[in-house]
């Protein structure tokens, strides 16, 4: 394959994956897909690369489930027939027609509503296998998830149920029959006798913190006291949760927790994991119109000086300016004369992180729609009005299942666009578990800190400001939560909650919040109302708890 061949299919497996895509040569006859790249032979077709890429977007090729094909022949052709139908159809708006029109025809009945779906119809259907120009299926050769790559909560969710019936599904990469032992081994579930076994016959299992690490436990109903003040419970779920069965050591940063029982930290007492939402599945929608209104109000927020030379006039004569005017007129040219600089305040500096609660809680219905929606709303319209901008700006979600398994699910970096990619996460969010807001708002202020790269930096939290969570709730839930945005304003990062919808008591919001700034949103579009009087409070609260800290730093 060229390296011409090679750059014009990794651009075109880019824009259908939302992604960078490596394209690599292979001595294959059929294109397949390792979840993270695609190995094309020397005479592939634009078709096969776009299904390869459509089966990376649309989470296809998690290797938790997939890899379960790894038995008798002929389920994993069927399987890639219709997930690449499936994700031919999730990415339908963005796909030429010929190859809409040609995916359609893949096999009969319906199209799959999810992965979990097309597993068991390849199993216990005689769907037609999926055709050359779809590629191949590989199941072995699927990647697993490193910590801290792209792993979405998908996997981990899968990583607790992956038996779920799904034995003996076919197809590995030869098309030979295998045998149980091999069948083990090829499950990502824990196994020692299958770990010990790949590592004596060569095979590349791996072991260790990434592959335990972040995994969800499963859950039962099971009282825990009565409710009161923040406690809140997710819809659809038992009255209260208990964790059943808790899987090895929990991934991700460390952080301490406050006890105000005690007056004392429960030191690296909880763990924030990072993650991406599933968007498997996920119909293409377009994108809204830019608010302009919004962002006209957002751009004379966060602005500091910035030096402007080759100016006629000015607050100072510019020296290497004015040095180069002397050499001009020493060598009879005639030399720029504006040689004076000034200092105006142009320069955007301003780095945000919109924190979405997606507890279970934000489900429940409020009028017509669930609070979650109205909250999802605002996240849109202020990252896309902040990235319209060029502000650094990040977006994520979160909730909780006890205190080591705090989830934090990453809708846009600070280093990525709102693209469409980002857009499409955001629409993948559900609500579910609770909310330890105390882990949240500091794993949140350490990446404002690290990542924003800002002067200015801001959290915006959206959701009704309650902490609750196993074993964090009432007076310990609020006063931790108050520390940890105490903490978050003393390293001059600002602080500001929006409450679309809140029903949440006032004098509750008050113990948890004090003298940060939080709001009521009645309804998402008048937020270009209030907008920079909120972010113009919390800016100024931070920059002087900036000013303090560097007078105390003098004083030393």
């Amino acid at each position: 394959m060229a390296e011409q061949d090679a750059a014009r299919w990794r651009l075109l497996a880019a824009a259908v994956a939302g992604r960078p895509v490596a394209v690599t040569p292979t001595d294959s006859a059929l294109a397949y897909s390792d979840g993270r790249g695609i190995h094309v032979p020397a005479d592939c077709s634009a078709h096969t690369v776009i299904v390869q890429a459509a089966l990376i977007a649309a989470g296809s090729l998690a290797p938790t489930g997939v890899r379960l094909l790894a038995g008798r022949r002929g389920s994993a052709d069927r399987f890639l027939a219709l997930e690449a139908r499936r994700a031919v159809t999730v990415l339908a708006g963005a796909l030429p027609t010929t190859l809409l029109d040609r995916a359609a025809g893949l096999h009969p009945g319906p199209v799959s509503r999810s992965v979990e779906e097309s597993l068991r119809r390849a199993r216990s259907m005689r769907v037609p296998g999926a055709p050359p120009w779809c590629g191949a299926l590989r199941p072995l050769r699927l990647r697993r998830p490193v910590l801290g790559a792209e792993v979405t909560d998908r996997d981990l969710r899968d990583a607790t149920s992956a038996g779920m019936g799904l034995d003996e599904l076919d197809g590995d990469d030869d098309g030979a029959d295998r045998s149980r032992v091999l069948e083990l081994m090829a499950t990502p579930l824990s196994n020692s006798l299958a770990t010990k076994l790949a590592r004596m016959l060569g095979m590349g299992t791996t072991t260790g913190a990434s592959d335990q690490g972040g995994q969800e436990f499963s859950v039962s109903g099971s009282r825990a006291g009565t409710g009161g003040g923040g406690r809140r419970r997710a819809p659809g779920a038992p009255a209260d949760l208990a964790v059943r069965s808790r899987p090895g050591p929990a991934a991700g940063r460390r952080y301490d927790e406050w006890c105000h029982r005690g007056g004392t930290y429960r030191r690296a007492w909880c763990a924030v994991s990072e993650l991406l939402p599933d968007t498997s599945g996920l119909p293409y929608t377009p994108a809204a119109p830019p608010d302009l209104p919004l962002r006209a109000q957002l751009a004379r927020l966060g602005l500091s000086d910035a030096r402007h030379r080759r100016q006629p006039d000015g607050d100072a004569l510019d020296a290497t300016l004015l040095a180069e005017l002397a050499v001009d007129r020493r060598l009879g040219r005639t030399g720029d004369v504006r040689v004076y600089e000034n200092r105006r305040r142009t320069r955007r500096d301003l780095g945000v992180l919109v924190l979405l609660d997606a507890s279970g809680s934000t489900g429940t219905l409020s009028g017509p729609a669930p609070v979650f929606e109205a909250q999802r709303e605002l996240a849109g319209r202020l990252t896309a009005a902040l990235d319209g901008l060029d502000d650094r700006v990040a977006t994520y979600a979160f909730y909780s299942l006890g205190r080591e398994h705090v989830r934090f699910l990453r809708v846009k970096g600070f280093d990525q666009r709102y693209d469409r990619a980002a857009q499409r996460r955001l629409a993948a969010l559900t609500p579910a578990g609770y909310t330890r807001l105390g882990a949240a708002v500091r794993h949140a202020t350490h990446t404002l800190l690290t990542h924003a790269g800002t002067t200015n930096t801001l959290l915006v939290v959206l959701g009704d400001g309650l902490p609750y969570d196993e074993g964090y709730e009432h007076a310990h839930a609020q006063h931790d939560t108050r520390h940890a945005l105490t903490e978050a304003v003393e390293r001059g990062v600002g602080c500001l909650c929006l409450s679309p919808r809140a029903t949440s008591r006032p004098e509750v919001l008050d113990t948890v919040w004090g003298h940060v700034t939080h709001h009521a949103v009645k309804d998402p579009r008048d937020l270009t109302t209030h907008v920079r009087t909120l972010f113009s409070a919390a800016l100024a609260e931070a920059a002087a708890s900036r000013r303090a800290g560097t007078r105390r730093g003098s004083a030393a």
